[in-house]
């Protein structure tokens, strides 16, 4: 009987967040601030960057996680990016990371970091750069119940100390589009409704709601709330830490399509790179291109508040990938995975916004 109460509490909880998302009023943006071109100091560096799959500044350090590579960690020293060592192997070693850990989830702090296992197991490791080695912090792991996101775990971000949340991979979640979990009971409630852009009836039989929203989000700093672009729409979202939404943004500017392509290699895509966040703006990479056109040169970086005003746009003189940023130096530090920059780190100086 009480899990039948519980349950329905849940649900009802679901609805009222479902309720609360369709009647946030989509704020349209139709003009940008006149965007400033940014040119690349362009560092090389010894070890061979081939594929990483994420990276980010830490304190005075810039740190380049790889999926493929022996090791899973460049480490530089800022903000001249001088190479300092690489760490980190898969294995099951006392020191090692765990074969499936997810490297879009990585959350550094000082000299430590850490990082997540697809059952929702959370290590700790320190990073200690006089030996040159990383070491597992073991009474500082746990672990939290993954039950509703699946494995592996897609986006998954620490909101505050008791908090985070991570997307949903069901098909029928009851509607949510994440998860949030208090990580000191354990408790799953799923939240935020999927948005309704399109007409999905030709997606049912080819792409779930969490492909067809595909997302990249990203925390404040204070954990007090989160944004979450989209992949294959112009448009954002704004949550704060007790799951309510806050802003919609539709950035109507082109180039921009209101419908999506049932052949994904001819759709638009839009903010599929990790953005980045510092306590006042938002940086967020816009491709603008078709799914699967490399021709671009070049990278449109959206800056904005945290109230959802665009800021600025700078465009960038590569095609950028991967990026971080310093709040400290101001610089935008940043790779492309294309051939023939697998050496490079190119940095850009943040304007006075």
């Amino acid at each position: 009987m009480k899990n039948i109460i519980y349950l329905l509490i849940l649900l009802l909880t679901v609805s009222c967040k479902q309720r609360n998302v369709n009647e946030i009023k989509p704020a349209v943006i139709n003009t940008f601030p006149v965007a400033k071109e940014l040119k690349s100091t362009v560092i090389t560096v010894p070890p061979i960057i081939l594929a990483p799959a994420n990276m980010c500044v830490s304190e005075d350090k810039l740190i380049i996680i790889y999926q493929k590579k022996d090791t899973i960690l460049d480490l530089f020293q800022l903000p001249e990016c001088e190479y300092l060592f690489s760490g980190g192997i898969r294995g099951s070693g006392p020191d090692d990371f765990p074969p499936d850990f997810d490297t879009r989830f990585f959350q550094p702090e000082k000299n430590e970091l850490e990082i997540i296992t697809g059952y929702g197991l959370l290590k700790r490791f320190a990073i200690d750069y006089k030996n040159r080695r990383i070491v597992n912090i073991r009474d500082k792991n746990r672990r939290i119940n993954t039950e509703y996101l699946g494995y592996p775990i897609n986006g998954f971000k620490i909101l505050n100390d008791t908090l985070s949340f991570g997307f949903s991979q069901l098909i029928d979640n009851n509607g949510a589009e994440f998860v949030m979990i208090n990580t000191k009971t354990n408790q799953n409630l799923p939240f935020g409704t999927f948005p309704n852009w399109i007409d999905e009836m030709w997606a049912k039989e080819t792409e779930t709601k969490p492909f067809l929203y595909l997302k990249n989000t990203i925390t404040h700093p204070s954990g007090t709330k989160f944004a979450a672009f989209y992949g294959f729409f112009k448009r954002w979202r704004i949550y704060d830490n007790k799951t309510n939404p806050i802003r919609e943004l539709w950035i109507n500017i082109p180039p921009y399509s209101e419908n999506i392509n049932e052949n994904i290699f001819e759709r638009m895509i839009y903010y599929n790179t990790y953005p980045r966040a510092t306590s006042e703006y938002i940086y967020a990479v816009c491709k603008n291109r078709i799914y699967n056109d490399y021709s671009a040169t070049d990278t449109e970086l959206q800056v904005w508040d945290w109230n959802g005003n665009p800021v600025a746009v700078f465009i960038l003189d590569n095609k950028i990938d991967l990026f971080a940023i310093s709040e400290k130096e101001k610089k935008i530090y940043a790779l492309n995975n294309n051939e023939g920059h697998e050496d490079k780190i190119y940095v850009y100086s943040i304007p006075d916004q």
